[in-house]
């Protein structure tokens, strides 16, 4: 779900970055391009904390206590290249300490004629009882909009897109998509119904892995494609969720959406989506089997 709204909220995005990562070295690279090849790995045998450190301007070496050492040789390329971000981020810190992230790390850009989005948010609850509800796509309409469009911090007006109404579908002969209606409130103002499509792509439980795509253009994007990662840490119960999604939007929406009101909006609607799978998760008293109605806490 968190792929399915960022996806509907950045389809509508320029550059956005998190302020409070303006100083770490991968800041502005996305995951992708993170070159292992620059980075020195080594086990920390003096202590359990993971240690960041730039030699360069390209190059980096990262000291790992034992259990994420042995992670990081075992794990996959796409994992290895994650774990260096989390690291320069220096969202281990979090981790260790079981603090909620505070301000994700998102980055929006724009490259190949598409606005690209990449956010990072660890999320302190158990991942065993995240994945029932992350997974659980029929539910998602009873808890996943809850003060979505809500202003955060008292803030007064409305977002520049307003996320109506989502169902899950099922048809026989085609994959199952959320249809979902959004509402424009500056320009092009007006009601669209997007179908986004939805699949389980995990190879395996210890790295389940999420995809999103868009079934045809619509009036407000020509495509939205993406992934999103949920990681395990070893001796960790909590977990990170890992977003990447590009989109493609019409010429109306590229050229005069204000730069400013994207950041703002982005990162709110991201930090208001952790906090409900925090909410559901917290309020299944059983891993499965609950139909729990939510409440607004406002």
């Amino acid at each position: 779900m968190f792929g399915i709204f960022t996806s509907i909220i950045f389809s509508l995005s320029c550059m956005a970055n998190s302020s409070i990562y303006e100083d770490t070295m991968f800041y502005s690279k996305p995951v992708n391009e993170i070159e292992l090849k620059n980075i020195q790995i080594e086990e920390n045998k003096s202590n359990n904390s993971v240690v960041f450190e730039k030699t360069s301007r390209k190059k980096a070496k990262l000291r790992l206590p034992k259990h994420y050492y042995d992670y990081y040789n075992k794990t996959t390329e796409q994992n290895k290249k994650i774990f260096v971000k989390l690291a320069s981020l220096n969202i281990f810190e979090k981790v260790a300490s079981k603090k909620k992230i505070g301000e994700p790390y998102s980055l929006l850009f724009k490259e190949d004629r598409s606005f690209n989005l990449e956010t990072i948010a660890y999320i302190p609850v158990d991942y065993k009882k995240a994945q029932t509800v992350i997974k659980d796509f029929v539910k998602y309409q009873e808890w996943v909009l809850r003060d979505i469009n809500v202003r955060r911090n008292g803030q007064k007006g409305k977002y520049f897109i307003d996320i109506n109404s989502m169902r899950f579908v099922q048809p026989i002969k085609k994959g199952p998509y959320f249809r979902t209606n959004v509402s424009m409130n500056n320009i092009l103002k007006g009601s669209y119904w997007l179908n986004l499509m939805i699949e389980d792509k995990s190879d395996n439980e210890k790295d389940p892995t999420l995809t999103l795509r868009m079934d045809k253009p619509s009036k407000l994007a020509k495509e939205v494609v993406g992934t999103f990662y949920f990681i395990v840490l070893p001796n960790e119960t909590n977990f990170i969720i890992y977003f990447s999604g590009r989109t493609q939007v019409n010429w109306t929406i590229y050229n005069f959406l204000p730069l400013m009101l994207v950041k703002s909006e982005v990162l709110e609607r991201i930090y208001t989506l952790l906090e409900n799978i925090e909410y559901r998760t917290s309020s299944l008293k059983k891993p499965s089997g609950s139909s729990t109605k939510l409440q607004s806490s406002r």
